[in-house]
């Protein structure tokens, strides 16, 4: 997935339930930007020895890249986005849907 100036692309995700996913974030711009999910990942296992990223943010910093891996394990439609200033309200928005 990746970050720009107020975008995701893709900004819709599709998930199978119990199949794990490690989610690529590749932050395209110079600033700061994250993937904040915390409906998703409190609804996902993480592998040993790692845990779910605090407040469900996963901070991605200019030009790098983070990946996150973890098992959906509910069905529903969670919402993600950017919770750096006004980012959200510029359209860095998305939905992730997990799926039986």
């Amino acid at each position: 997935m990746h970050l720009s100036n107020f975008a995701f692309t893709p900004d819709n995700l599709r998930f199978q339930v119990g199949h794990p996913v490690t989610l690529h974030l590749v932050n395209d711009s110079t600033g700061g930007h994250n993937f904040s999910a915390p409906a998703l990942f409190a609804a996902s296992s993480f592998p040993a020895g790692t845990s779910a990223p605090p407040n469900g943010t996963v901070e991605v910093g200019g030009n790098q890249s983070r990946d996150i891996t973890f098992t959906p394990l509910r069905t529903g439609t969670y919402p993600f986005e950017c919770t750096h200033f006004l980012h959200s309200a510029f359209g860095m928005t998305g939905s992730a849907e997990v799926v039986p």
